[in-house]
C-alpha cells in the first residue's frame, strides 16, 4: 500500500528474483519510497523462498508475523482495477471497423479518405479519445442496470455490436461479454464525423453473438441473432 492508499497486488512466484520484483514496480509506476506498508500471504511451502526474497528487497523494514487464518471460507475486502492500454483500443476499433463495413447499406469499402483517420489509429497508434465514446446514441437495450441499483440480465452470454450511421457520421456500439452475471457495459466508436448539407434517415441494425447454453435447450455452441435497434431522444 502506498502513502496515498492507493493498493497493488502483486503475485509471487518461488523463482522470482528481487531485481524482477523492482522490474514489476517500474511496470506500475511505484516508487519504493512510497510504500507505506506490505501485506503478505503466501503457501507453507515456499515460506522460507519468499521470507528471503522480501527480506532481500527490504532488509531494514519491520517484519510482524500476522496470526494464522483458519481453515475455510472467508470475506476479504478487496479491490479490482482494470488498466487498459492502447491496444485494447486499437482492438475494440478494429472489430467495431470491420462491423461497419459488413453491414452498412451505403457500399462503404473503407478506403474513402474520410476514414483515414481511424485507419491510422488501428494500424499505428493515436489518441483514442477522439473516437471513443465521442458519440453516445442513447439505444434501448430489454437488459440493463435499473434506477434501484438491480439489474435486468439475460439468460444466455453474449456480445453485441450496433451501427448507428447518417451522412455525417458512422457510430458503432460494442457490447463485449455481458450476460446471467454482468450487465452490458458499451464502448461508442465513432468511425466517422463531418459535417454534411445532406438529409438522410438514420441506418440502424445490430447483431447479438450469443454463447449456447445446453440447460436453456440450445443445440449450438454459438449463433448470432439479427437485433432491431430501438432509440430514445
Amino acid at each position: 500500500m502506498l502513502k496515498s492508499g492507493q493498493e497493488f497486488h502483486l503475485r509471487l512466484f518461488p523463482s522470482m528474483t528481487a531485481d524482477a520484483v523492482r522490474r514489476k514496480f517500474t511496470q506500475f509506476g511505484i516508487i519504493e519510497t512510497e510504500i507505506d506498508r506490505i501485506y503478505r500471504h503466501w503457501d507453507e511451502q515456499n515460506s522460507e523462498r519468499y521470507k528471503s526474497l522480501v527480506k532481500e528487497l527490504w532488509p531494514k523494514h519491520k517484519h510482524e508475523e500476522g496470526p494464522p487464518t483458519d481453515a475455510g471460507w472467508h470475506r476479504v475486502p478487496i479491490r479490482i482495477e482494470y488498466r487498459f492500454t492502447q491496444k485494447y483500443y486499437r482492438a475494440i476499433a478494429k472489430i467495431a471497423f470491420h462491423y461497419f463495413l459488413a453491414n452498412t447499406p451505403c457500399g462503404f469499402t473503407g478506403r474513402e479518405a474520410w476514414f483515414e483517420p481511424i485507419r491510422t489509429f488501428i494500424m499505428q497508434e493515436g489518441d483514442e479519445k477522439q473516437f471513443f465514446d465521442v458519440k453516445k446514441p442513447r439505444i434501448m437495450l430489454p437488459v440493463g442496470v435499473l434506477p434501484d441499483g438491480t439489474a435486468l440480465l439475460p439468460r444466455r452470454w453474449m456480445h453485441l455490436l450496433c451501427g448507428i450511421e447518417s451522412a455525417s457520421s458512422a457510430v458503432v456500439g460494442v457490447y463485449t461479454l455481458f450476460g446471467p452475471e454482468r450487465p452490458p457495459s458499451p464502448h461508442f466508436v465513432t468511425l466517422f464525423h463531418r459535417p454534411s448539407p445532406i438529409w438522410l434517415p438514420e441506418h440502424h441494425y445490430g447483431h447479438a453473438y450469443i454463447y449456447g447454453n445446453s440447460d436453456l435447450g440450445d443445440t449450438r455452441a454459438a449463433f448470432v441473432e439479427p437485433i432491431d435497434i430501438q432509440m430514445t431522444r
